[in-house]
């Protein structure tokens, strides 16, 4: 009854001639969403499985590329020609080989074959050598084991891939154990192997799940007729499994949502149906939008609007599949860190702008990309000599002037690393490694300049990223020794301070300067870890004794906001009194933000510890920012002390300075005394304190205590 009455309403409402062709006209909105619905729905699964499938096909190419890369550094190795080859060393294979490759990255066999492609060495897990046997007696792996023992040793001797065991397939990967340098020869007889592998199990299917964002992922053995999968290949390119995964259906699940309310629209008036119409075709329009945007996003740094390193990666490839002659230019900002360090990263980003838009006006027409927090690199299609030697220098007179920011005048310089095609085959990630090797290799020509690769740049870059991950664990593991140089007392010559300094001896790379790995630690920012274990050793080594200790900061180190917090800690935990902590600071991370700097020099003081100004006179400090700065020592640097033995304006110099700290309540010491003379001119001049290889080179704790007790029982006596 119902049904009727609402249906005469409507009737009566439209003329009779209309009302079929409104209902028509509804039925046909609502008939043309429900399709463009199922048509977008269906092409965002295929889009879905499109997404998926690329994936994990990159996935297990991933895969194969990381064991050949976490296999590598351990067969091309001096120390493992000596320890292997030339003699086997099982001890030694299990701390410097398997604790890394088993320990650290989780692969179940390690394996090393002799000439004759005996099984010498085998690191399994429990129960599993007939397992190992019967991989390393598989007729792929044989034929593996032959292609690698075909290559030169000169060369890079690896394979990897994926092979099957009846019902198990394995990554694997085989290479020759080869020196690096001509220091280690290889034995008159076959090489060694050395042989990594690790199970398809459900804990690498359950990771590979995860990381990919794919549902049901499993290995089969059979491909399937239809779905989803992804071949994993063995030698020869012959497939020895698949994955399979069920696909996620996005489209399917958005349809199952909307179409209930697409029914209910149905019975709604023309009014109701246009705007449904309206919305679809909105809503269509969004995703097209959305999905542009992110396909944008995807190739684009959203800081500077530059592709980023994906698309110049496709870039390469795309000029490379033309056979085109193509040269990269790796630019690397000097002195960038200092800017976010000094001024904050709001700052920091403002001049990564500039950046973009002084490379674009230099290289116009050229492909530049972002690839790294300060590193740009542009693309040269087919250049000639003039045209690379016009680039570089156009780039380095882009950054002659000063980037402006607010008030601030920052001046950045750029080392540039270029390396091409020329004619042959590269990769583009080689490509990119040997443009980067030349940056590194203009950095270390002092900056601000241009490098071309050349070969011998590959053990220099090496030997870098070896002493990189050298330093973190030496780091992590107190590889870094903390010494003490005796600071002394100027009118009793007694020893009343420390100054705690870092000192590295590595077993490979010899003793390293605290110049070189000091930096480096600022450049690949360790630096809070290094400076929070030197402090934590000194306060612990030198809590019982009735002396002060200092420590230097960096600027990396004094901008961190966790400064004060993480200094409290150590001392709570090494009951060390604040009091007896001076931390030293120079003033050339201080002045352009004095402001700033003064609070975080108060909340230090607020918790005990004193604050000294170390190296004064080598930076620009004025009277007036002494004045602004709660401080309470100064520390005249030791060009000024060198000239006091010679006289003249020297000592009026340093008087000059003693009688500045002395108006401003500070207490003074002077660093780099070297001989009695120059003892008794800074004591002349109004130093309280006195330091340098007079009284006492930088020592060892045990080394401090016998001097401390040396010269407790003869106070007048001086250090040599």
């Amino acid at each position: 009854m119902h049904r009727t009455t609402s249906f005469t309403s409507l009737r009566q409402w439209l003329p009779t001639q209309y009302l079929w062709p409104v209902m028509l006209l509804i039925g046909t909105c609502l008939g043309s969403l429900v399709l463009i619905v199922a048509v977008t729905t269906r092409a965002q699964d295929k889009l879905q499985l499109a997404r998926e499938q690329h994936s994990v096909e990159q996935a297990v190419q991933n895969t194969v590329e990381m064991a050949i890369h976490d296999l590598q550094d351990y067969a091309k190795w001096d120390d493992a020609v000596r320890h292997i080859s030339q003699k086997l060393d099982t001890e030694w294979i299990a701390d410097n080989v398997v604790a890394y490759l088993a320990g650290t990255q989780g692969y179940s066999h390690v394996l090393v074959l002799d000439g004759s492609d005996n099984v010498v060495f085998a690191r399994v897990p429990g129960g599993a050598i007939k397992e190992a046997a019967t991989l390393v007696a598989a007729r792929e792996f044989r034929r593996e084991v032959a292609n690698v023992r075909a290559m030169p040793v000169t060369g890079n001797p690896i394979v990897g891939g994926y092979v099957r065991l009846g019902s198990k397939v394995y990554i694997y990967t085989v290479a020759q154990i080869v020196p690096v340098t001509e220091k280690v020869r290889l034995p008159e007889r076959s090489t060694h192997l050395l042989a990594i592998a690790r199970p398809i199990d459900s804990d690498f299917l359950r990771s590979l799940a995860d990381n990919q964002q794919v549902q049901q992922l499993s290995l089969v053995l059979e491909p399937v007729r239809a779905g989803s999968q992804v071949a994993l290949g063995g030698v020869g390119g012959k497939t020895q499994a698949w994955l399979t995964w069920k696909p996620s259906t996005p489209g399917a699940e958005l349809s199952r949502g909307i179409l209930p309310l697409f029914l209910i629209v149905g019975v709604l008036t023309l009014a109701v149906g246009a705007l449904i119409v309206r919305l679809g075709a909105g809503t269509i329009k969004a995703l097209q939008s959305s999905e542009t945007h992110a396909r944008h996003l995807a190739l684009h740094d959203a800081l500077t609007g530059l592709p980023n390193r994906r698309a110049l990666m496709q870039h390469i490839e795309s000029l490379a599949a033309d056979s085109a002659d193509l040269t990269l230019l790796w630019h690397d900002l000097d002195g960038f860190k200092d800017v976010n360090d000094l001024y904050g990263h709001a700052a920091g980003d403002a001049v990564l702008r500039q950046v973009e838009e002084r490379l674009s006006a230099a290289l116009p027409c050229v492909f530049v990309a972002r690839v790294g927090g300060d590193e740009f690199v542009a693309v040269l299609n087919a250049p000639s000599v003039e045209d690379i030697h016009h680039a570089t220098g156009a780039v380095l007179g882009a950054f002659a002037a000063s980037f402006l920011v607010g008030t601030y005048q920052i001046r950045l310089g750029v080392s540039i690393g270029c390396a091409g095609l020329g004619g042959s085959s590269l990769s583009p990630s080689e490509l990119m490694r040997r443009a980067d090797a030349a940056m590194y290799a203009a950095k270390s020509q002092g900056k601000g300049c241009w490098r071309v690769f050349e070969a011998s740049m590959d053990h220099v870059h090496h030997l870098r990223v070896t002493m990189e991950k050298d330093l973190g664990e030496a780091i992590a593991t107190g590889g870094i020794e903390v010494v003490y140089q005796p600071i002394v007392d100027a009118g009793s010559n007694k020893i009343v301070a420390v100054e705690a300094l870092s000192r590295w001896t590595h077993p490979v790379h010899g003793t390293v300067s605290p110049d070189v790995f000091i930096p480096l630690a600022e450049q690949v920012g360790m630096i809070d870890a290094l400076g929070r274990h030197v402090l934590r050793e000194a306060c612990r080594a030198s809590a019982a004794l009735p002396i002060q200790l200092s420590i230097n900061l960096s600027p990396a180190q004094f901008w961190d906001q966790n400064l004060v917090r993480d200094i409290s800690m150590i001392l709570e935990e090494a009951h060390f009194p604040s009091e007896r902590l001076e931390v030293e600071i120079t003033e050339s991370y201080l002045l352009r933000q004095p402001q700033a700097a003064a609070e975080i020099l108060e909340q230090l003081r607020g918790t005990g510890v004193t604050v000294a100004l170390d190296d004064f006179g080598t930076g620009f400090a004025s009277i007036g920012y002494l004045r602004q700065l709660p401080l309470d020592r100064l520390k005249i640097d030791k060009q000024f002390i060198k000239p006091l033995e010679s006289g003249g304006r020297g000592l009026d110099l340093v008087c000059a300075i003693s009688a500045l700290a002395a108006s401003l309540g500070l207490e003074i010491t002077a660093e780099g005394v070297e001989t009695e003379e120059q003892a008794a001119m800074a004591r002349l001049a109004g130093c309280s304190q006195l330091q340098g290889w007079l009284f006492g080179r930088p020592m060892a704790m045990s080394d401090l205590v016998d001097l401390l007790e040396t010269t407790a029982t003869s106070p007048a006596r001086q250090v040599a």
